[in-house]
């Protein structure tokens, strides 16, 4: 029996790093003149529970990385101006990807967002997964609109377009849990719990939310999303103590 503890306990810190890949990642950015000098890409991955940001000179008008990560956790490549950090709100310019180990290929027009990645199947998975909302999210803009043009007294259509609204973020939210239900060990279901949270229906169910993100794996937890489900929850909890 203490022969096959020692072997259980010694074969922990490579089960630990078992989802750790190495990645060589290679990019090609096609600039326009004004904008090719001392142009830095940044590169925010997870590696041994810890989140690394590395960062790379653009040099005529390619990139390149190598490195070691956890494949099942989202990384990003951003633009930023030389000698800052990665500022999403300053920087919108940010391409969210999954990786396999190997090599991945990226290529785009200037606009990270849009770029077409090559060499990672959970990446066109992730793609394909995130289209399916599209549809809905612009029934929602176009919602929100419509309601911005009613007025404030007419009280009978705004409570008609807030039901519309609801109904639309209800539908998007049980599409989203039924995601969950059968897919939580995708890399990206810590992604599917966030938007589940934003969308905000009244059918809201924290409890299955917490349920959903506690079966996510360690690593996704520690994530940025799942830095961003813990505050999405803890603030859901604290409105839901202010309400009459």
């Amino acid at each position: 029996m203490k022969h096959f503890w020692l072997l259980l306990f010694s074969l922990l810190p490579i089960m630990g790093l078992a989802q750790d890949v190495k990645v060589k990642l290679s990019g090609e950015i096609n600039f326009p003149d004004y904008d090719k000098s001392s142009r830095i890409i940044y590169f925010v991955y997870q590696q041994n529970g810890k989140s690394i940001i590395d960062s790379t000179l653009v040099k005529n008008n390619a990139f390149a990385f190598s490195t070691n990560l956890n494949q099942n956790v989202k990384v990003k490549l951003q633009f930023t101006k030389p000698g800052t950090s990665p500022n999403a709100i300053a920087d919108p310019n940010i391409l969210n990807l999954f990786v396999s180990g190997g090599a991945v290929k990226v290529k785009a027009s200037g606009y990270l967002g849009r770029a077409q990645v090559a060499g990672s199947a959970m990446h066109d998975e992730y793609v394909a997964f995130k289209k399916t909302y599209l549809k809905i999210d612009t029934s929602l803009r176009l919602l929100g609109w419509k309601k911005k043009r009613v007025k404030a007294t007419d009280t009978l259509k705004m409570k008609a377009v807030d039901e519309e609204i609801d109904s639309v973020r209800n539908a998007k939210m049980n599409r989203l849990a039924s995601f969950l239900d059968q897919h939580i060990g995708k890399p990206y279901a810590a992604e599917a719990i966030l938007m589940y949270l934003r969308a905000s229906g009244s059918t809201l169910n924290l409890g299955k939310a917490q349920q959903y993100f506690d079966n996510l794996p360690e690593a996704q937890k520690q994530s940025a999303e799942g830095n961003d489900i813990t505050k999405e929850i803890a603030s859901i909890n604290a409105k839901l103590k202010t309400k009459p």
